[in-house]
């Protein structure tokens, strides 16, 4: 989940689903033992510049008793960081999200058999020193008479630089995940590109130290 505008010095949100249970995955983020549906934040995070965003990642996890379809809510706050209430922190609220709940079935059938490109999200973020990026080839190539395509995976830095290239080399489908250690590098925002065949696309991760 991702969160603009306000203050712009900081924010923390609110997430809950409506029948399934949300998964905590960071170390911002809270779940009372009472109400596994919901998360909501343990601690606000600073916005990198004013006109920048921030990000939460959470789970999501479908119960035996979940009908087909849930719905997830949400709300973001931004606030002035200095812990005293101030007129200019506020919530707002998010479009629901819906979700379709897959059966084990269908989820076996498409097991890996990934059909598009796919760069995710960093995971932690923000994070010191390391993180880890994941990443999907998609098995249409070997409809195109290919075993493999040529993947890059490089960072760069505020200004465009490369700081470490992470993958070069030619990859078949499936997913993959790979190791950023960012030791030595200063606190900032980071740019990670991946380039496999004509696909090109570009995530923002955040080094906190």
């Amino acid at each position: 989940m991702f969160i603009a505008g306000g203050p712009a010095e900081a924010g923390g949100y609110n997430v809950a689903g409506r029948f399934g249970e949300m998964v905590l995955v960071d170390t911002f983020s809270f779940q009372h033992p009472m109400t596994l549906n919901e998360l909501t934040q343990a601690f606000s995070l600073p916005f990198p510049t004013t006109q920048d965003t921030i990000y939460w990642e959470f789970g999501y996890k479908a119960l035996n008793s979940s009908p087909e379809w849930d719905t997830i809510y949400s709300c973001g706050l931004s606030l002035v960081w200095d812990t005293i209430p101030d007129f200019r922190d506020r919530w707002n609220f998010g479009l629901k999200f819906p979700v379709k709940i897959l059966s084990v079935t269908d989820a076996d059938k498409n097991l890996n058999r990934p059909n598009d490109f796919v760069l995710y999200q960093n995971y932690p973020n923000p994070f010191n020193p390391t993180t880890k990026i994941k990443y999907q080839i998609p098995n249409v190539i070997a409809s195109e008479a290919k075993q493999s395509v040529l993947v890059t995976l490089k960072v760069y830095d505020a200004i465009g630089t490369v700081v470490r290239t992470l993958v070069n080399e030619e990859k078949s489908f499936g997913e993959y995940d790979v190791r950023f250690d960012a030791s030595g590098l200063p606190s900032g925002i980071y740019f990670y590109k991946l380039e496999a065949g004509n696909y090109t696309e570009t995530k923002k991760m955040l080094l906190l130290k």
